[in-house]
């Protein structure tokens, strides 16, 4: 569909959003090749199509969900509980053809996933693991006696060669940014946990 083509399926729908599993197809650039529906409007952090769903088409409620979930369920096929849509042929994250989609457990899901080692060489995955596996390497009561330290008032360095820390390890602690911390104040790195692995829609 040209960005022409779908500008105006937009101003004909008139922000109601989708309805019916077409309004999700012209949404899409096909690509002939592939077979594949693109999705031409928005993303969540910039990798999983979202789309509205207005009340009274998939439930009582209005609801925003990945716009791969909304062509499976206005496709007409169903999404037993605890499964996911999962991009099983072309693992394209911008592709929202159910043809090219499977629903199954989330345990599944994953199982598949580091088969096929999609995400291999993730950055942001490899990096917060990193960092868990990092800040767990520091135990619980070293940290707690960090803290008492530092509520008593002695200097971030002094602690760290007492405790055998590195300085950047204190002044995490400090912050409540530790794993540990006892007032953790932020998440460790977004996409962390396995369960983002494969990005289940």
């Amino acid at each position: 569909m040209s960005s022409t083509e779908l500008r105006a399926h937009l101003r004909k729908v008139n922000g109601k959003g989708c309805r019916t599993f077409e309004d999700i197809r012209l949404r899409c650039r096909v690509d002939e090749v592939s077979g594949c529906w693109l999705w031409s409007l928005c993303f969540e952090d910039n990798k999983t199509p979202k789309v509205g769903i207005p009340a009274g088409v998939l439930g009582e409620r209005k609801a925003t969900m990945s716009a791969a979930k909304a062509s499976w369920l206005l496709s007409g096929r169903k999404l037993a509980e605890g499964h996911v849509v999962w991009r099983s042929v072309c693992g394209d994250s911008r592709c929202v053809n159910p043809a090219h989609c499977t629903a199954l457990p989330r345990a599944e899901m994953r199982r598949k996933c580091g088969e096929s080692n999609r995400e291999k060489g993730d950055f942001k995955r490899i990096a917060a693991s990193v960092a868990n596996a990092v800040q767990k390497a520091i135990k619980p009561d070293v940290v707690q006696a960090i803290e008492a330290r530092i509520k008593r008032g002695e200097k971030q360095r002094d602690i760290a060669a007492a405790e055998s820390v590195s300085l950047c390890t204190v002044h995490r602690i400090s912050s409540g940014r530790h794993v540990f911390s006892a007032g953790r104040v932020q998440p460790l790195l977004r996409a962390a946990s396995v369960f983002t692995w494969g990005r289940p829609e």
